[in-house]
């Protein structure tokens, strides 16, 4: 809950008044547990002595009863619809893991790929039979309020609507640089005026709010405007060398002299390195701007007595 003690909302004898401007969202008493049910089918297989070995995974994941905002209230309730189990979602993903085990002279390695993808859908939910993209919601710690984009059956998490670009602008858009009227058959922006320079976007459809105007249209799956799914935000098919291991077994002839059996010294480096076309600091796991994964170094001795 946030409260205000300079709500500029109404002034009371000339001073500013205290007020609740937000309030969290209400809590559901029927709480479950979400279901969850997977089928996994795999195989195992290896090569060459079991130097080289590797695993498949095909997977489907079922969450039943997972917890989603509930149906809408009415605005005179001043809070937003509690989270319930309302929604079904189905994920669908596979792995691949390669690895080649050797040595060369008393110098053992191993080298290891591994690779996976995953997509997840949502295939029921019941409170948002308009199908709405997304709508406003209240901060209950920071107050004011944010975008957040709705589920709706068929949706993939993660999806990004946006509008598609198409250049920029130029003085040739428009009839003269006094009215700046735009010329037939190029876009306007509902509700902005553009200017040489500003994005230009594709108009992808037409409604009632005008022909050949860039818009949201009525915010729904079936009118979603000028906008269209552009990208996701789950990150998929990351590259990186995880781990390196190189490994040196001492001759029994120099271990016997001090009563060992076997003694073998290693040196290990966790998550080497990662390739990603984003900018550097952007951590291609998360899709944020944060510290990068840590790198870890570990050495050490295996003596078998």
């Amino acid at each position: 809950m946030a409260v205000n003690n300079k709500y500029n909302g109404w002034i009371s004898n000339g001073n500013y008044v205290t007020a609740i401007t937000s309030i969290p969202s209400l809590v559901s008493r029927n709480f479950t547990w979400e279901k969850v049910g997977t089928l996994d089918i795999g195989i195992d297989f290896s090569m060459f002595s079991n130097r080289f070995t590797g695993t498949f995974d095909w997977y489907q994941r079922n969450t039943n009863g997972m917890l989603a905002p509930g149906v809408q209230l009415p605005a005179v309730v001043g809070a937003d619809a509690p989270y319930q189990n309302t929604a079904d979602m189905r994920t669908r993903g596979w792995e691949l893991s390669f690895n080649w085990r050797d040595q060369i002279g008393k110098v053992s390695y191993r080298v290891g790929f591994n690779l996976s993808d995953s997509k997840s859908k949502i295939v029921k939910y019941d409170s948002n039979s308009s199908y709405i993209l997304s709508s406003q919601k209240t901060n209950a710690l920071m107050g004011g309020t944010y975008t957040f984009w709705e589920f709706y059956k068929g949706k993939e998490l993660g999806e990004i609507w946006g509008y598609e670009t198409d250049g920029y602008y130029t003085v040739d858009d428009f009839v003269d640089t006094s009215s700046w009227k735009l010329k037939d058959g190029v876009p306007s922006i509902d509700g902005y005026n553009p200017r040489p320079g500003d994005v230009k976007f594709k108009n992808l459809m037409d409604d009632e709010r005008g022909t050949n105007m860039i818009s949201s249209g009525n915010n729904t799956l079936n009118n979603p405007g000028d906008r269209k799914v552009i990208g996701n935000e789950t990150p998929r098919y990351l590259y990186g060398i995880n781990n390196v291991t190189l490994s040196y077994t001492f001759p029994k002839a120099w271990i016997t002299k001090i009563s060992l059996s076997q003694l073998r010294a290693f040196v290990s480096v966790e998550n080497l390195a990662t390739f990603s076309s984003l900018p550097k600091g952007i951590d291609p796991e998360t899709l944020k701007w944060d510290y990068p994964a840590f790198r870890t170094v570990s050495f050490g001795l295996n003596l078998t007595l």
